[in-house]
């Protein structure tokens, strides 16, 4: 199997009405991404690393307090303990029943607790022996953590409003308390594990003394859920809440806000930087609790669409945003739709990208002056592509916004655009390519996925992984492929090389001249390819639902 070059990861994985771990070591921030979970180098971003042997997606994880180990979990309710120095070696591999929303390890870091949704395990760290068990909720835990000293204790909070106590090893329930009026989100033992804080979403946060389990303080001050939260120091702790902002707290119920632009769902702390994850994805660093933060924006959940400009590549996703790399790993967001993206293209010699969303509308960005501006449709566009003037394609109607003009379509079911300095080319869901207004006399049996255009020679995929070579002048099949086993996703051609990506996992480096493959790039990423771009003459960047973007040499010269 091929070895890519490089591989970048998106961002944080979130969950709607759950918080997202985030754990910090030194200059590395460890996250959920994917299938993957990733330990970036804040310092040096070409140095991050990645464990990526969870066959699902990743939702939990936690660093054990020694600094060696990660453990984390997926949705198929697999936890995995690897190690940090060596994400490749993994030394424990155990069931534990369900979706994982709360991963803590013991002081020594030798034992684990995981809950969450049907899940509540505790167990040794390198063998997975069970030390007890979590009882006496009525609904779903979403969170635990271990006293940070002797003797062991548990707290827990769940869905049915309390927390528990559990005392052990081996752990067994001991008392409640029933402070909350709505879930508990989190709870964390103080430094010194005399007293635990836990938050939830009646937007409150309570310090209980763990002996007398008498409420020591009671803070309110979120206007929305408090999602998550970790302990500064022995008398202060920071919040993170739904209401976009950060709440640094002591004891006396004075505070520090730390504002942003996005609803927050996870907090960490370490040494003097405090970090924070958006619902969307986006990380906020703040040093020494001082404004403004360090913002490390990223694609949500993995990359839907790619569009190439020299050095930079622009990726976007099904949130909304898009965001502008260069060297794929300088991260900047360029602009953010309402909805999900369709489609973005560079203009061929101008500094211009522009994309379209689901929600009738088309934005386009001049890169140089960053002036942004949107435009509204009078459709629901499902591609766009720039030939001599920028068109947006409806299932019905193709926009020629320059000319200002509006076409209706001869089909009523169009998939896809290409555009040339002779024509545009449509493809639809019944394997038709139409041209002006006639339609080429072969047709695919099969719905029309992919197509691009570069001269007299037109290339089209679709559903079945059939891939057809036109000239465009005679409208005959020069050449067809048929070596992809699923959807044809994404097409590409440059200096009569064609690249071909699918959801079968894999990348084809086609030439116009041969029926036989140059190259083959096997299980390129886990659950199929979703684009592939030409980048920097013999390398190419693609993108997959494993939430990783990657970077191929190939021999396209």
């Amino acid at each position: 199997m091929e070895t890519p070059k490089q591989t970048v990861s998106c961002g944080v994985n979130t969950f709607p009405g759950f918080r997202s771990t985030l754990n910090i070591k030194d200059n590395c921030l460890i996250y959920c991404s994917g299938s993957s979970v990733v330990a970036q180098n804040l310092e040096d971003p070409s140095l991050t690393d990645a464990y990526r042997d969870h066959s699902a997606k990743t939702v939990c994880c936690s660093l054990s307090p020694n600094g060696q180990w990660v453990a984390s979990a997926d949705q198929s309710g697999i936890l995995k303990v690897w190690a940090l120095s060596n994400p490749n070696y993994t030394k424990l591999e155990v069931k534990i029943g369900g979706t994982a929303r709360d991963i803590r390890w013991t002081f020594d870091s030798q034992r684990i607790v995981a809950v969450g949704e049907s899940c509540a395990k505790v167990f040794i760290w390198d063998t997975g022996n069970s030390i007890g068990e979590l009882s006496g909720h009525a609904r779903n835990i979403l969170t635990a953590d271990f006293r940070p000293k002797r003797p062991f204790m548990i707290a827990t909070g769940a869905e049915d409003f309390q927390v528990n106590l559990h005392s052990g090893p081996p752990f067994s329930y001991k008392t409640h308390y029933r402070n909350h009026s709505n879930f508990v989100n989190i709870v964390r033992f103080s430094p010194d594990g005399t007293r635990v804080l836990s938050c939830g979403n009646d937007k409150k946060c309570f310090v209980v003394a763990v002996e007398s389990l008498e409420v020591e303080s009671v803070l309110e001050g979120h206007e929305s859920f408090i999602m998550d939260a970790v302990w500064i120091d022995e008398s202060s702790f920071a919040t993170c809440s739904a209401d976009k902002s950060v709440r640094v707290w002591n004891q006396s119920g004075q505070v520090k806000v730390l504002e942003t632009d996005e609803k927050l769902v996870g907090i960490c702390y370490s040494g003097n930087l405090l970090g924070a994850v958006s619902s969307e994805g986006t990380i906020f660093l703040w040093e020494q609790l001082q404004d403004p933060p360090k913002v490390v924006p990223n694609n949500q959940n993995f990359v839907t669409h790619i569009a190439q400009k020299e050095d930079t590549v622009f990726t976007s996703d099904n949130s909304g945003k898009v965001i502008m790399r260069r060297n794929l790993t300088e991260n900047s967001v360029l602009y953010k739709h309402n909805t999900q993206v369709v489609g973005i293209c560079a203009h061929p010699s101008e500094n211009l990208v522009a994309s379209a969303e689901m929600g009738a509308s088309l934005t386009i960005c001049n890169l140089n002056s960053k002036e942004v501006t949107q435009h509204s449709l009078n459709f629901e566009p499902i591609d766009l592509c720039w030939g001599r003037e920028l068109c947006v394609l409806g299932k019905r109607k193709l926009l020629l916004f320059n000319s200002e003009s509006e076409v209706e379509l001869s089909t009523e079911c169009a998939s896809k655009l290409a555009v040339s300095e002779e024509g545009t080319y449509i493809g639809d869901e019944q394997g038709l390519i139409h041209y002006n207004s006639t339609k080429f006399p072969k047709k695919h049996n099969s719905p029309i996925t992919a197509m691009v255009v570069q001269g007299t020679q037109l290339v089209s995929g679709d559903s079945m992984g059939k891939i057809f070579v036109w000239e465009t002048s005679t409208q005959e099949v020069l050449l067809s492929w048929d070596y992809h086993t699923s959807i044809v996703s994404s097409l590409s051609l440059s200096q009569g090389k064609i690249v071909s990506c699918s959801l079968d996992k894999s990348i084809i480096l086609w030439s116009v001249d041969s029926h036989v493959p140059l190259k083959k790039l096997k299980d390129t990423h886990r659950e199929g390819v979703l684009c592939a771009v030409v980048y920097n003459q013999n390398q190419l960047v693609s993108s997959g639902r494993d939430g990783t973007l990657k970077l191929w040499e190939v021999p396209i010269n």
